[in-house]
């Protein structure tokens, strides 16, 4: 689908029954104002922090696209990735940078976030499905599909998630607690969501009822005190303090939804695996390679925003 002009989604968001509310909305127009893009990637051109932008993960090659301003990280050449690329993740204390991992476990590490080792030489029960990083910056945690949760830096472990939906594979990692108890979150493809904090593992949604597609994705709000789920179909559903914007359920896509963003300021990207890339709630659209000539980058597997320029770090 492409975004020369503005979609409007009018899909009614059914609640699922969890524990933390769940609120959706509709006829919410989908943002789509065109720029030329350009691409990012490893050397830091400048110590500034950004707020207006994103990178979107491909999965045949280490560095990401970037648009907006994530282009003050400047790329290398692309480099192909020997196992698929399934995620990414920002550097938050300046946005000057970017993570994405590898199904293999294998993490690539652009602009100044820094590399704090990798599950690549692990014989893992399951491929790597997602990552989420610390606040500090300084660590970050990969997930398995199984469930599995291999922590770097200053990540802490609070148990993996092994045996805790069992049929349902796990699809996302977020972080959350920042206010109250630190910890993750993981998502799984039937909607439940499951908290790890210290001392604490607890299911904090349950399996969304009625669901049309399954869920590909997790995104924390700035609080850490919410999050968004996105579907395969482009259906978001939120809960805690993550207010609904708008989603493109019910829209004929050009490719599945593979992932979503939340932005500092309450707004969302969406982004498809063609690189359509939707957004809601003021969240700006700023470019895609979508229907271009793009050879080697593989179908689209994710969307990391720049952070807020603004929050506190630890």
């Amino acid at each position: 689908m492409r975004l020369a002009s503005k979609v409007l989604a009018s899909l009614l968001l059914s609640a699922p029954l969890v524990a933390l509310p769940a609120v959706h909305a509709a006829d919410a127009a989908v943002g789509a104002v065109g720029v030329t893009p350009a691409s990012g990637g490893a050397t830091v051109a400048a110590a500034v922090t950004t707020s207006v932008g994103y990178w979107v993960a491909g999965s045949q090659v280490t560095a990401a696209d970037a648009f907006g301003d994530a282009n003050g990280v400047t790329m290398p050449p692309f480099s192909q990735s020997l196992a698929p690329i399934v995620g990414i993740a920002a550097y938050e204390p300046t946005g000057l940078g970017y993570w994405t991992v590898a199904a293999n476990g294998g993490v690539f590490t652009f602009g100044d976030a820094p590399f704090a080792g990798s599950a690549g030489a692990l014989r893992l029960a399951a491929p790597i499905v997602g990552m989420a990083a610390t606040r500090s910056g300084q660590g970050y945690w990969l997930l398995g599909r199984d469930g599995g949760v291999f922590t770097f830096g200053d990540a802490p472990f609070f148990g993996s998630g092994v045996g805790e939906d069992p049929g349902s594979p796990a699809v996302g990692i977020a972080r959350t607690g920042f206010h109250t108890s630190p910890g993750y979150l993981i998502a799984y493809a039937d909607g439940s969501v499951w908290s790890h904090a210290a001392g604490s593992v607890t299911r904090v949604a349950a399996p969304i009822r009625g669901l049309a597609a399954p869920v590909v994705g997790i995104a924390a709000t700035p609080s850490e005190m919410g999050w968004y789920l996105a579907a395969r179909d482009g259906g978001v559903f939120t809960f805690g303090d993550a207010r609904f914007a708008g989603s493109m359920g019910g829209v004929r896509l050009g490719g599945p939804v593979v992932g979503i963003a939340a932005r500092y300021d309450g707004g969302y990207y969406l982004v498809g695996a063609d690189e359509g890339i939707f957004t809601f709630g003021g969240a700006p659209f700023l470019g895609t390679f979508e229907g271009s000539a793009h050879a080697g980058f593989g179908p689209a597997v994710g969307i990391a925003a720049t952070p807020d320029p603004t929050a506190p770090l630890a």
